[in-house]
């Protein structure tokens, strides 16, 4: 439950029980075995009246019994019936003061009841405590007029107070400690700026156990992350003690709770808004250039060439040669002809071809047409040299008679007879 009035001061709130004496705390002296009821004296109503309070519940466990509950309740006839103001039913609640308002007004002749039922049902082990302060009845309206005028004000009206936290953020943390309060911790870390924790509370810094703690800061505006821990690992509700906790970010609660083990995150809340400069330069420093620093050529830099780099020659290079790079010699070159024919010629044209044909032409190669006429007897030495041109090549097959040959000369062979006494004289072929 709360640790002392909703307001300072030397007024007095109602318990249902309180967290001090032997034997106190949270869960040493709740509510146990039934409703718990109080009621207020009668208030007489003079005129049209405006109506509120504030109470506290706060209970651990929720759906295990349907006799959990707790109701604030007005009468306007001093007893004899009840309209609500406030009901919970068997839910867990965060023991916190909470303002409750009377719809409508309250009217003028009334006799007015304020009452406060609580109960714990049967279910075993829930802590249930309940409690109400500043109660306040002011009337609805202007009062009226007054037999002598009201005074000139002594003080100027104020202006509108200035935002808590001009230009940054107000962030509130609000903290009801359980047992052991030394062992809750937390951190506020701005996500923005590389998680930069901007405001924390270590291990210690509760020493009241059931106590409320409420803190506010002025934090740099951006996206925030809010983690509570608890050193133990039961959190802050509710193995030992009801505790709980609140985050405000301007305004705004954006995380709460209190049943977890050893850390609890919440999501992330807020916004990184754009980096501002403490003053703009007018202009940029550094002006950007007319145009780009090296300017474009207007056609590509190398020219591409309309055929290949290296153009083909119009014919090979080495043009191959009209006829074999070696052309034939115009005689045989295998060895000397010789001096006479090797098979001396028949006395007349042979049916057949001589035996074998000799492997190389005869020294001389015929002349292109047979000399004039025949020499008496065969040259003694062949001719200086070959004539220019070889002979037409050879039939495929020999002829029946030959046919470019010379005719065969004329052999005269001198014989010498004795008894005739002179030289003898015959012809051969």
């Amino acid at each position: 439950q709360p640790g002392g009035d909703h307001t300072t001061g030397s007024g007095q709130a109602l318990y249902s029980a309180p967290n001090s004496g032997p034997g106190g705390g949270p869960g040493g002296d709740d509510i146990d075995g039934g409703e718990c009821v109080t009621t207020s004296p009668a208030y007489s109503i003079a005129q049209d009246s405006l109506l509120s309070a504030w109470f506290f519940h706060g209970q651990r466990n929720a759906g295990d019994d349907v006799n959990d509950y707790f109701v604030l309740e007005a009468s306007l006839d001093n007893g004899a019936s009840w309209t609500s103001m406030a009901s919970i039913g068997d839910v867990a609640t965060r023991a916190t003061w909470t303002k409750a308002t009377y719809e409508g007004a309250v009217p003028a002749g009334t006799e007015l009841k304020l009452r406060v039922r609580s109960s714990d049902g049967n279910g075993s082990g829930d802590i249930v405590e309940a409690g109400i302060d500043d109660i306040v009845i002011c009337p609805a309206g202007p009062p009226g007029p007054s037999t002598s005028p009201t005074p000139n004000p002594t003080v100027s009206p104020s202006l509108a107070p200035p935002p808590p936290c001009p230009g940054e953020a107000e962030f509130i943390v609000e903290i009801l400690t359980d047992n052991y309060p030394s062992e809750t911790s937390w951190t506020l870390t701005n996500t923005c700026d590389t998680d930069l924790i901007v405001e924390s509370k270590p291990r210690g810094t509760y020493t009241d156990p059931g106590k409320q703690y409420s803190e506010s800061f002025c934090v740099p505006s951006g996206e925030h992350r809010f983690e509570i821990g608890d050193s133990y690992g039961d959190g802050i509700c509710c193995g030992y003690g009801i505790g709980d906790y609140r985050v405000l970010y301007n305004g705004v609660v954006e995380a709460e709770g209190g049943e977890f083990a050893s850390l609890e995150t919440s999501s992330p809340f807020g916004s990184c808004g754009p980096v501002v400069t403490s003053s703009p330069t007018s202009s940029p420093s550094n002006f950007p250039t007319s145009s780009p620093t090296s300017k474009p050529t207007s056609a590509p830099s190398t020219t591409p060439t309309m055929f290949p780099t290296s153009a083909p020659t119009s014919t090979p290079s080495n043009s191959p040669s009209t006829s074999p790079t070696h052309a034939p010699t115009n005689a045989p070159t295998t060895s000397p002809p010789t001096d006479v024919p090797t098979s001396t010629p028949t006395t007349s044209p042979s049916t057949s071809p001589t035996g074998e044909p000799t492997n190389s032409p005869t020294a001389p190669v015929p002349t292109k047409n047979p000399t004039s006429s025949p020499t008496k007897f065969p040259t003694r030495q062949p001719t200086t040299s070959p004539t220019n041109s070889p002979t037409t090549s050879p039939t495929t097959s020999p002829t029946s008679q030959s046919t470019s040959l010379p005719p065969t000369p004329t052999l005269v062979v001198a014989t010498f007879d004795p008894s005739l006494g002179a030289p003898k004289c015959s012809t051969v072929g």
